[in-house]
């Protein structure tokens, strides 16, 4: 829990740590009694399913007594990270749990009939808070070895309120459930399928309780979860008039989609694109991100900027010292605090981009970061962008993609 919440909203300080997505958010814990296990436990309940049943059960209580307790206030909204489920993984060997829920094995029944039961409950539990809360729900680490992976809808009950497409049982629109990608992008080994997106979830750096540093690495769909939490809450502040439902629907539109061609059973869910988002639920955002100098308008002092950070990369890259270092404050010096990744890279691409054969994705199509300065710049200079980028030796070729290069690249880069 711990680990979660730093993800989501830790505060770097006092010289270490890291900072979470939203590192100014308000985070409300709620704690899981224990109570109904000790009671299961003297009245002889030792079976690990039965306890494991029992914890959850407890979890929901929890969670929908903070609910009950905690109103909003009219237009306030919330996002509910729900890092847990049953963990079939760790009551079944692997072998077992394949079969377990193939139709028609009596185990399996059992199984799926204790997920539906809660999820029905639920249904009816949290149906008041559809309007003003959005459920942002891992999709569980059973399925290291199985192929295809376990559906994440077996996972949890919350799962299966989120992804169940049924007549007879009606999904909840305010529920988002998250698989865990690697550092390549690919649904993890132990991440089950079926999601609506995937986040990272491997080798996440977090705060931790009980270690001496406070900071640990773990890995998960637990890890991925709170990824989308807090990407849903900046959606939130940026458009208060959009429902859970619409938030969910922006972070679903805005995410790349698996281009492997894998039947969908074994595709890994479209990846969370947080910029991509961002600039969905607020387009005016993109002079944000390309006022280089923050004084609210796209020109040349911008440019200027662009230039001299693109000469200070490149020639890092020229040298052995393997470091990027920049006077951000320009007071002459290059402080140690100055060391930073690049600002310029204005499409989320992780590299700088000035050329047209290595682009991100704004909007849906190939930029390259001089194309995101383009079309940002401000409508009120009486110089036109060509003219500045030209000047400082920023070609016009770089910063308009000719139409070959856009639709290979788009292939490339905007779908995965």
């Amino acid at each position: 829990g711990t680990h979660v919440a730093g993800i989501a909203g830790a505060a770097h300080g006092r010289g270490r740590g890291i900072d979470g997505i939203v590192p100014d958010a308000r985070l409300d814990l709620i704690p899981v009694q224990i109570d109904d296990v000790l009671h299961g436990l003297e009245a002889g309940v030792s079976g690990r399913e039965s306890q494991h049943t029992m914890l959850f059960v407890t979890a929901v209580k929890d969670l929908v007594e903070y609910l009950e307790n905690n109103p909003l206030k009219d237009g306030a909204k919330r996002v509910i990270n729900i890092s847990l489920g049953f963990n079939w993984r760790t009551l079944s060997n692997e072998q077992d749990l394949a079969k377990d829920f193939a139709n028609g094995d009596l185990v399996g029944q059992h199984k799926k009939s204790v997920v539906i039961s809660f999820a029905s409950m639920l249904q009816q539990w949290l149906k008041p808070f559809e309007e003003n809360t959005l459920f942002v729900i891992a999709a569980g680490n059973d399925s290291e070895g199985l192929d295809p992976p376990l559906h994440a809808k077996w996972s949890s009950p919350f799962s299966y309120l989120g992804l169940e497409p049924s007549q007879t049982f009606q999904r909840a629109p305010n529920f988002i459930v998250v698989e865990a990608v690697n550092r390549e992008g690919r649904r993890t080994v132990f991440s089950n399928g079926g999601g609506q997106v995937s986040a990272p979830g491997v080798d996440i750096m977090s705060t931790i309780g009980g270690r001496a540093s406070n900071y640990a690495i773990c890995d998960g769909t637990s890890q991925a979860a709170p990824h989308v939490t807090a990407l849903a809450a900046i959606l939130m502040e940026l458009a208060p008039d959009k429902t859970p439902a619409e938030i969910v629907e922006l972070i679903t539109k805005s995410a790349i989609p698996d281009p492997s061609g894998q039947d969908p059973g074994r595709k890994t869910a479209p990846r969370v694109d947080a910029l991509e988002a961002v600039l969905m639920a607020e387009p005016k955002l993109l002079t944000a991100l390309a006022d280089l100098n923050a004084d609210g308008t796209v020109d040349d002092a911008d440019l200027d900027l662009f230039k001299r950070h693109q000469v200070a990369m490149t020639s890092v890259f020229k040298s052995t010292l393997g470091s990027y270092f920049y006077d951000h404050n320009d007071n002459g010096q290059v402080e140690d605090n100055e060391h930073w990744y690049p600002r310029i890279d204005l499409n989320g691409s992780g590299r700088i981009d000035v050329s047209d054969q290595k682009m991100g994705c704004l909007n849906g199509k190939p930029v390259s970061d001089l194309d995101v300065m383009k079309k940002a710049w401000s409508t009120q200079n009486p110089r036109p962008f060509n003219q500045v980028a030209s000047a400082l030796g920023l070609s016009q070729a770089t910063a308009v993609p000719t139409a070959s290069i856009v639709a290979s690249t788009k292939r490339q880069q905007c779908k995965w």
